[in-house]
């Protein structure tokens, strides 16, 4: 199934983002005009334009021998990644005080807070998606939360924000804004009290940013988070490489004991998960054996970047948007899409369908909240 993906742009393409991660200096071939368009193209379908327009760059002259007018269009998508970057942390100061003002607490998630492990010289070339921020309540009760949640969203933006089962979502000066209230969720109540009781034992590792006035998240937080909202896209709208690139760097970082780790991973039935994970770290970004969190298994991995690289960012949602204006038809094409993790995820593949019926029943009840 891997060796399908191993064409020659995409081998071409996996060697780009090692030079990228600074671990290679050059290609193993120099690609043809025709195959830079191919590799500018998958890296534009995992949202790493920016990413790869770097380690072109860096590459020795003979091997960039891309068209000017591709070299153009890469440079212009690329200052386009950089002034929305900016643009975002412009604006997330401003977003955090506006929820200060509803007496919560509220942390930075996701992008652009794990950008910020990413090397000086990328961290404005790594494409944003939304601004996403975690709020809560100290001794607060979940629908509390969410009240106070659509109250700031009106009081800032002046209308009702769209609700989900672990967020607000709205758009501020243009920029799509995500506000949770929940981190992120699982498929089953158990996984879910667990995950988020762990979460919230992080909440005392916090950091504060002094520039962007908002709390980071801890390296602990981020390896397990991420690796959840990883796992539950895989069933939604599917995974890029740009996520796993942010795992990447977060791993990266870490220096400490990973036992505890892996063991909340496990306890979340995640293990499977994670191995499939190490290995595509591991034969993407060439990331080194001692960093991985456990053991790759070649199997599942191989299954995952197959998946990945069929998907890209979102990419799933996109092929369930051929069955628009019918929703039992898109649950139908989304229930058979999922089936194919049934061997690495039996559990998971079973409860997703009946969340989704959950959740459709949760948004009926709150909905006026």
């Amino acid at each position: 199934m891997f060796t399908n993906c191993m064409m020659s742009c995409t081998h071409s393409f996996f060697e780009l983002l090692q030079v990228a991660v600074g671990e290679r200096k050059s290609l193993s071939r120099t690609p043809s005009a025709a195959d830079w368009q191919q590799i500018h193209d998958i890296a534009s379908f995992h949202a790493l334009t920016g990413v790869c327009f770097s380690a072109l760059q860096q590459l020795p002259v003979e091997q960039q021998s891309c068209t000017p007018e591709l070299l153009g269009r890469w440079f212009a998508q690329t200052e386009q990644i950089i002034q929305a970057n900016a643009g975002q942390y412009r604006l997330i100061p401003r977003v955090a005080e506006d929820l200060q003002r509803q007496a919560v607490d509220v942390c930075l998630l996701k992008g652009q807070a794990v950008t910020l492990y990413y090397p000086q010289h990328l961290q404005s070339m790594r494409a944003c998606g939304d601004i996403d921020v975690w709020a809560w309540v100290h001794d607060g009760a979940q629908t509390e939360i969410m009240k106070r949640c659509v109250t700031g969203v009106q009081q800032a933006n002046g209308k009702m924000p769209n609700l989900r089962f672990h967020h607000v979502e709205y758009t501020r000066e243009g920029i799509p804004i995500e506000l949770h209230f929940r981190p992120t969720f699982l498929f089953t109540p158990w996984q879910n009290r667990r995950l988020w009781r762990w979460l919230d034992s992080q909440k005392r590792n916090f950091t504060r940013h002094k520039q962007l006035n908002i709390c980071l998240p801890s390296t602990e937080f981020n390896l397990v988070y991420l690796a959840a909202h990883m796992f539950r896209h895989l069933f939604d709208e599917g995974i890029g490489l740009r996520q796993v690139m942010d795992y990447y760097y977060v791993l990266l970082s870490y220096e400490e004991n990973k036992t505890e780790i892996v063991q909340v991973l496990r306890s979340l039935g995640l293990y499977r998960f994670a191995q499939a994970l190490m290995y595509v770290l591991a034969v993407v970004f060439e990331l080194p054996k001692q960093r991985l969190l456990v053991e790759p298994d070649t199997q599942s991995g191989e299954r995952l970047l197959h998946r990945i690289m069929q998907t890209g960012a979102f990419g799933q949602e996109a092929a369930q948007r051929r069955f628009a204006g019918s929703s039992s038809k898109r649950t139908i094409a989304k229930t058979c899409t999922n089936m194919s993790l049934f061997r690495d995820y039996p559990i998971d593949t079973l409860a997703e369908p009946l969340f989704r019926i959950y959740h459709s029943l949760w948004r009926r009840c709150y909905d006026h909240v």
